[in-house]
């Protein structure tokens, strides 16, 4: 799979991430590739060893997602405030 995803804010800056996995009800993982800033993409090659990984499990009429990630402590500091929101979201693609 080498389709790609952009995760941006209202402004249309984020971040651009291959898809890695794309299990529906199951798992996606995502491998980053770089940034858009400004409306211009640009390959970050310090992202290259990074990764999301969620697993979606069902428990009773919910959702358990659980996170795996590979990343630089800068990096979790940002997406840890991030998770909810894309965890919401990813859930929705899933189903």
């Amino acid at each position: 799979m080498n389709e790609t995803i952009s995760f941006v804010d209202e402004t249309g800056n984020g971040l651009v991430s291959k898809v890695v996995i794309f299990e529906p009800d199951k798992e996606i993982k995502f491998a980053f590739l770089g940034e858009v800033t400004d409306g211009k993409y640009v390959e970050v090659p310090e992202f290259a060893e990074m990764t999301e990984h969620y697993v979606f499990e069902p428990v009773g009429n919910q959702t358990k997602m659980v996170v795996d990630v590979a990343m630089d402590d800068e990096y979790y500091d940002m997406m840890n405030n991030l998770w909810d929101k894309a965890g919401t979201e990813l859930i929705k693609l899933s189903n």
